[in-house]
């Protein structure tokens, strides 16, 4: 039998498991009800109030469902994207070597040892009075750039009567504006009005060194542009004792998951440890904590059927030593009190036990939350209506569902 439209109105027919609203006028029989109890006034009072907390209730499980659920799935999913896959890398000089995981990196530590970072090359040039004569030719100034073998020929031109500031600047503008493998900018000290170029190639390493010669003009040679004062190298380091070479500071490890950034060298190893995101997982703990204690409260506190509770508090007491193990606490009601030092200490030194917990074959974690994926997707469950049943059946609890709204809007 089919209890859905049983909460407060006894007068009213129910349908079971042979009827459907084809063979029976549900409205009719709402109507007549309606009529047997506007007699009387208490009662007719009683069932409006007492009905619509029902409807408002089951709203509000309803959304508790649906955030417990994201808050679960979340914690259960087995995937690199799942909470327990949150990683974090702990350098032991992050001044030296700094370091980054993704999630789903294996645990385990690196020892690196840096014997010479990579370097740009860097070239600065004289140092000229911004507001004296340009010292560069007027007209069309020419030079080139050899990046790695590659020539690039650089034009721009200086007009009668620029200084030195206003000529620099068109260097530099040219500069930037190709594509030579080198950028360059001015500094310029406001008390002296002494200024120079600085060049540097793009990215380091020894394949992005480069040579900067006049060849229309004496633009290079006047300004002092090809005073190399940084020569690029490549950075020779270590990882757990094999020696590598790169062009680049910032290193791979494990497939891209972990990364490291080569700051300085080194005296002694570093040791680089990727490990569980203890915060990350805490905080999604306790989030799920709270929302499981939200939902199982209004499912109780409301009235309700908490028949959907069952499967989750049996996981719950089957996994109660557990749970206090790492400082979770059952309470009477059902739900759940966090220790949360105790619970950070059981992720820090055992995050595998934690997430068997939750997300293992007989964890609380799935059970708690397909339960709350099942009021998430029909609330119905919580009122006692059996969805265990064919498809008259089904048909009819859509429509007593509807007329049972309009019956409302009858008697109000």
């Amino acid at each position: 039998m089919i209890n859905g439209l049983n909460w407060n109105y006894k007068n009213i027919p129910m349908i079971d498991n042979t009827s459907s609203v084809r063979k029976y006028n549900t409205l009719d029989d709402l109507s007549l009800a309606y009529n047997s109890i506007k007699t009387n006034k208490s009662d007719y009072n009683y069932n409006v109030k007492n009905s619509s907390s029902k409807i408002y209730s089951v709203s509000t499980v309803k959304n508790d469902a649906a955030e417990l659920f994201t808050k679960g799935k979340n914690l259960v999913d087995e995937s690199s994207n799942g909470l327990f896959q949150s990683k974090i890398a702990v350098s032991s000089d992050d001044k030296k070597v700094s370091a980054s995981a993704k999630e789903g990196t294996l645990n385990k530590t690196y020892s690196v040892e840096v014997k010479n970072v990579a370097k740009y090359q860097s070239n600065k040039s004289t140092e000229l009075n911004a507001y004296d004569k340009a010292m560069l030719n007027a007209g069309n100034n020419t030079f080139a750039i050899n990046h790695n073998g590659q020539i690039k020929d650089i034009s721009f031109k200086i007009d009668e009567g620029d200084n030195n500031e206003k000529a620099l600047n068109s260097m530099v503008s040219a500069i930037n504006n190709s594509d030579a493998g080198a950028k360059a900018s001015i500094i310029k000290d406001s008390k002296t009005n002494l200024m120079y170029m600085k060049i540097d190639s793009k990215e380091a390493g020894k394949t992005n060194s480069f040579e900067i010669i006049d060849k229309v003009g004496n633009a290079v040679t006047a300004s002092g542009a090809s005073n190399k004062v940084q020569a690029a190298e490549d950075a020779n380091y270590s990882v757990n004792g094999v020696n590598y070479v790169s062009k680049t500071n910032d290193i791979s490890l494990d497939n891209g998951k972990v990364n490291l950034n080569l700051k300085e060298s080194t005296t002694t190893p570093i040791k680089v440890s990727i490990k569980s995101n203890t915060n990350k997982i805490k905080n999604g703990i306790e989030s799920f904590v709270n929302s499981y204690n939200k939902f199982s409260s209004a499912i109780q506190n409301n009235d309700l059927d908490s028949n959907i509770l069952k499967a989750s508090s049996s996981a719950l007491r089957r996994n109660e030593s557990r749970l206090k193990g790492i400082g979770i606490t059952i309470n009477e009601d059902n739900t759940l009190s966090i220790d949360k030092k105790k619970l950070n200490d059981a992720i820090e030194n055992d995050t595998d036990k934690v997430k068997n917990i939750f997300s293992g074959y007989t964890g609380i974690g799935k059970k708690i939350t397909s339960a709350a994926r099942a009021v998430e997707i029909n609330p119905n469950i919580v009122v006692q209506v059996n969805q265990n049943i064919g498809y008259n059946n089904n048909y009819a609890i859509m429509q007593s569902t509807a007329q049972y709204g309009n019956f409302l809007n009858l008697i109000r």
